[in-house]
């Protein structure tokens, strides 16, 4: 078949298999009016109802174009491409329903063979450290990778149910996702993903069972907040004593390294700079004394407020490497209850500026978040819409932590993604117990939701003995008939 002159534009201007994603992708949107009725329509095929005569057809054509991706090579596009063209001019469409519909039935199945052939692939194949992974951007539609291969597949493959999403293009592909700039109000911005491979030493060292560190910080504070303008609010550390809370904090760190840990956390607004330069130098140290398996393979920082006036978190590798930022978008205020706006607003200069996520290979995709950006219920769940995380790591310092509990809960339900809750100690009262916790996807009976352990303080609450708890989180994610996930919560 000859494709159209502007159909076949799309899949001739790819300069790699990125491009003909995001390409094809949004051709799509942008043709398909109502993309429900397309899938139902024009790409299934039903018990009963006439279906479309060219399905038969257009399955060979989609495992002819998954078995090419399996194998696929970057290097070698321009040959994949060229396969793919000689297939289409093989195909001869018969009539059905309306002409132009019909004939994006194959770039459908075209992506749809690109997608279940990448489902295969190892991080290593990826060419680029980061998502976006396409180039020409030719659409609007950005494309990311997201492995099959994490931590919670039992859980996904087992559970009995599909995740909450709409009846769209999105829906209907798993190894790619996209997000649409043209729509994008979220910062300044679009989310990165960082693609971190496996070393040799790292492979499968816990089977199912992710470890998290939580260190919830001190009885004390190391910051204060400095009023701006209006009821505008910033951070400031120059007026608090570091050298004490920097020490106790390095004696957490060093007790949360010594454990193990895959992931450590620390809550928001801790990280001042001479904190956070600590931080940096003890993890870089420890890792170059231990083995590969015994490091950990990433550090959320908690938050720095910078000169710039943002709220900054930063993401560390084994190496104390800084390899991603995290601007906080909601931020903290409070209403006034008899007048008209604030009586406090966190002073946020460029909110959701940058918005950095790792992908761990072997392990699944991280979503950093700070306190508000995940009870206001609209930036964190906007990007998890999009990108599906596997896990989201919440840096806060807040009075309530039940506030945070139903969108946890939310989470795991409509999206099966577990989190973590790291807050400041000191950020809660001294009369209540729990400061933070560990959520895990999780089936009762036909509920598909979360269960949850708290992180609590035991009979310090009075008085604070020396301000360098650890929590460890253990996240145990196998899932089968016999056994249902769990999360334990103990303190070192």
């Amino acid at each position: 078949m000859v494709l159209s002159k502007d159909v076949d534009e799309y899949i001739n201007e790819a300069h790699n298999i990125y491009d003909l994603v995001g390409n094809c992708f949004g051709m799509m949107c942008e043709k398909v009016k109502d993309q429900t009725a397309f899938i139902r329509d024009y790409v299934s095929e039903g018990e009963r109802n006439s279906s479309n005569p060219n399905l038969p057809m257009l399955n060979r054509f989609f495992e002819k174009v998954m078995d090419a991706v399996i194998s696929y090579r970057p290097s070698r596009y321009q040959e994949f491409a060229k396969r793919v063209r000689g297939w289409i001019q093989e195909l001869e469409l018969r009539e059905y329903l309306k002409r132009e519909e019909n004939e994006l039935t194959v770039i459908f199945f075209l992506l749809s063979g690109i997608d279940a052939g990448a489902r295969l692939w190892e991080m290593k194949k990826l060419s680029s450290a980061a998502g976006p992974l396409d180039r020409d951007n030719k659409t609007g539609y950005r494309v990311y990778f997201t492995s099959n291969y994490t931590l919670h597949d039992d859980y996904i493959d087992h559970v009995g149910r599909d995740r909450m999403n709409c009846s769209d293009f999105a829906s209907a592909f798993r190894t790619f996702r996209f997000i649409n700039t043209k729509d994008w109000k979220l910062g300044e911005n679009i989310p990165r993903i960082i693609y971190i491979p496996k070393n040799r030493g790292e492979m499968d060292k816990r089977g199912t069972i992710l470890k998290v560190a939580a260190i919830p910080g001190m009885d004390e504070c190391n910051f204060q907040f400095q009023p701006t303008y209006g009821s505008g609010c910033k951070v400031v550390y120059t007026l608090t004593e570091q050298e004490t809370i920097k020490k106790k904090i390095q004696n957490s760190l060093r007790k949360a390294l010594e454990a193990r840990c895959d992931i450590i956390v620390f809550p928001e607004y801790v990280a001042s700079p001479e904190v956070y330069g600590m931080i940096r130098d003890q993890v870089k140290n420890f890792s170059l004394n231990v083995s590969a398996e015994n490091r950990p393979r990433l550090i959320f920082s908690g938050s720095t407020w910078t000169e710039d006036d943002n709220n900054v978190l930063n993401i560390l590798d084994a190496w104390g490497d800084e390899i991603g930022k995290y601007y906080k978008y909601s931020a903290f205020t409070k209403r006034k209850k008899n007048g008209i706006g604030y009586e406090i607003c966190e002073s946020l200069a460029n909110p959701g500026k940058y918005c950095d996520l790792v992908a761990l290979e072997g392990m699944g995709l991280f979503l950093p978040a700070l306190c508000r950006d995940v009870i206001d219920g609209k930036y964190t769940e906007e990007i998890v819409r999009a990108l599906l995380p596997f896990f989201v790591v919440i840096s806060a310092w807040s009075k309530s932590v039940k506030s945070f509990v139903p969108r946890q809960k939310e989470l795991a339900n409509k999206y099966f993604i577990s989190s973590i809750l790291v807050n400041g100690c000191s950020a809660v009262r001294k009369d209540r117990i729990s400061i933070g916790n560990a959520c895990i996807i999780h089936k009762n009976n036909t509920i598909a939701g979360a269960s949850i352990e708290d992180i609590c303080r035991d009979n310090c609450r009075e008085e604070c003995k020396n301000s360098e708890c650890v929590y460890i989180a253990e996240y145990d994610f196998e899932f089968n008939d016999s056994k249902k996930t769990a999360v334990k919560v103990y303190k070192l």
